[in-house]
């Protein structure tokens, strides 16, 4: 077996050996890489919507003092 074959192994593991297993780890993957992506969404729109409601007058409501966004913010992420 050639350098290319041990390097994928070694990032990628073993390929699988039946056509079963190659199914089972494409649903799995397809499952948890279309979960991570719509979590990435929902963070991104609740950091665009906490920034648009402080500029529309939450900081008045809430009365935000000093860096009170930021720390807010920072915690999001």
């Amino acid at each position: 077996m050639g350098f290319l074959y041990n390097l994928r192994v070694a990032i990628w593991g073993v390929p699988p050996a039946t056509k079963e297993e190659r199914n089972l780890l494409f649903k799995i993957d397809w499952f948890i890489l279309s979960y991570v992506c719509l979590m990435y969404w929902v963070n991104y729109l609740d950091r665009a919507n906490l920034n648009n409601a402080y500029v529309s007058g939450a900081k008045e409501d809430l009365n935000f003092q000093g860096t009170q966004l930021n720390q807010i913010s920072r915690n999001i992420r």
